[in-house]
């Protein structure tokens, strides 16, 4: 009879588990739909007569019938995220939809992961982002940058976000995420951006800029052409996770990058040069 009971219960379980799948994998594919959807639009007037059409009128409307599509995508999206309770659903088709597909990366930990994609624009990117995360109840929650969801006040939500740097400071770990994107043709932009995790996602000011402020990010860009650099990939800024440093590409005057790196160190509660 326990036997029986163990297989009923797992039976059960296995059920509940395959439907939230199947639930999640179709909002994933009515997601997927409106993202493809602005993407073939903004593809459409990109490359129509009116894009160059002196008048704007049409452009006008579909560029806001695009910013629409992209906006109801990121609502959708964070309806998937909080459903998403285990925080396990893969997302296969996600990565692969928009402009340039979904970037997606988790902390070390598994207890976060950031999304990103690109939104319409020309020599200057600029990218969506969501977290979904587990507060401090385990319970598994959603934030977007520049949006209606947005309950925090700071600049985000321009980078394209691949790694997520993880820092223990007295029992709470700090969230990093390294961003970056294009300013131009010819200049690159680099971001980290620091949170930690309570009842919400809530900033954390761990660093100093060169005006003595604390915040909790830090961003450089610089122009390619003129820079002592020599091919792909462009110097970025980058965590020791272990030693608790920051490396961050030297900047001159001219806006150029001089191949050389300054060196910040974790002193308790920011990063100070060295």
């Amino acid at each position: 009879m326990r036997k029986i009971i163990i297989l009923l219960c797992i039976t059960s379980i296995s059920h509940v588990i395959f439907a939230q799948s199947e639930k999640l994998k179709a909002m994933e594919e009515e997601c997927v739909f409106v993202h493809n959807t602005a993407k073939q639009m903004w593809l459409y007037i990109h490359n129509s007569n009116y894009y160059n059409d002196d008048d704007y009128s049409i452009l006008s409307y579909y560029s806001d019938m695009i910013d629409l599509l992209f906006g109801q995508f990121d609502k959708m999206l964070n309806e998937i995220l909080i459903k998403d309770k285990d925080m396990t659903y893969p997302f296969t088709d996600l990565k692969n939809s928009g402009i340039y597909g979904t970037e997606i990366v988790w902390s070390a930990d598994s207890l976060l992961r950031v999304f990103s994609w690109m939104l319409p624009g020309g020599t200057a990117h600029f990218y969506g982002n969501a977290i979904q995360y587990k507060d401090a109840n385990s319970a598994v929650r959603s934030f977007s940058f520049g949006n209606e969801y947005n309950k925090l006040e700071y600049v985000a939500g321009a980078y394209e976000y691949d790694t997520v740097y993880t820092l223990e400071d007295n029992n709470k770990t700090i969230y990093i995420l390294y961003g970056q994107t294009m300013g131009s043709t010819r200049i690159v932009c680099h971001q980290l951006i620091a949170f930690s995790i309570q009842d919400e996602l809530v900033p954390e000011n761990i660093f100093e800029d060169k005006n003595g402020n604390i915040t909790n990010e830090i961003s450089i860009c610089y122009e390619i052409g003129c820079s002592n650099i020599s091919s792909y990939p462009f110097p970025r800024l980058t965590v020791d996770e272990k030693m608790k440093t920051i490396q961050i590409p030297e900047i001159d005057e001219e806006g150029c990058c001089t191949g050389k790196f300054i060196e910040y160190e974790f002193e308790g509660k920011k990063f100070k040069r060295k």
